[in-house]
């Protein structure tokens, strides 16, 4: 977490895995894992609205789902944004229900995953899945 961290403020580039200059939500899980020679296979076949089938398949590969979704430090947040049943987003959880994500049109950044106040989006409301690191 410390490495995806370090990406903080990189600006949002759709399919960008340039730590510094452009990163999408599936560069800033890909990148610090790559770094850390985690076996990862990174892959760029989606579009600005990405195939949900593709993406659960791919962390699938990459990760251990949790059936339970309690989310833990280090865990992989998966989120939909637009319908319920179409997970678009990805993210860290970096601990005290906080989680870093780049998300589109800003920088990568890190916020709580929960806000009840609704000052931003209540990112709790949109889990889909998590995931651990094999």
């Amino acid at each position: 977490l410390q490495v995806a961290r370090s990406y903080i403020k990189t600006p949002f580039e759709h399919q960008g895995r340039a730590p510094g200059s452009g990163l999408d939500c599936v560069g800033e899980i890909v990148c610090p894992l790559k770094l850390l020679n985690y076996p990862i296979e990174d892959f760029h076949a989606y579009g600005r609205d990405s195939d949900p089938v593709e993406l659960v398949r791919q962390l699938d590969l990459w990760f251990v789902r949790k059936p339970n979704k309690v989310i833990e430090l280090a865990n992989v947040l998966v989120f939909w944004l637009v319908h319920r049943t179409k997970p678009q987003h990805v993210a860290w959880a970096t601990g005290d229900g906080s989680m870093v994500h780049a998300y589109g049109g800003g920088k990568v950044r890190e916020e709580k995953i929960s806000t009840p106040n609704y000052s931003s989006m209540d990112w709790l409301k949109h889990l889909y899945l998590v995931y651990e690191l094999r």
